[in-house]
C-alpha cells in the first residue's frame, strides 16, 4: 500500500479549519492506475466549499 497525505476542510473559515490527515492508498485495480503528485494549490475559494 502507499501512504497519501490530503488536506481536509471540515467546514468554511480560513486556514485553521484545514487539517493535513495521512492514510493508505489501496494498490490500483485491473484498469486503473496511481498517479503521484509531488505539489498541489489552493485558491481562496477552495475554503469556502
Amino acid at each position: 500500500m502507499t501512504d497519501a497525505r490530503k488536506v481536509i476542510v471540515e467546514k468554511p473559515g480560513g486556514p485553521e479549519v484545514m487539517s493535513l490527515v495521512s492514510e493508505n492508498v489501496p494498490p490500483p485495480k485491473e484498469g486503473e492506475v496511481t498517479i503521484r503528485q509531488t505539489a498541489i494549490g489552493f485558491n481562496f475559494i477552495d475554503i469556502y466549499q
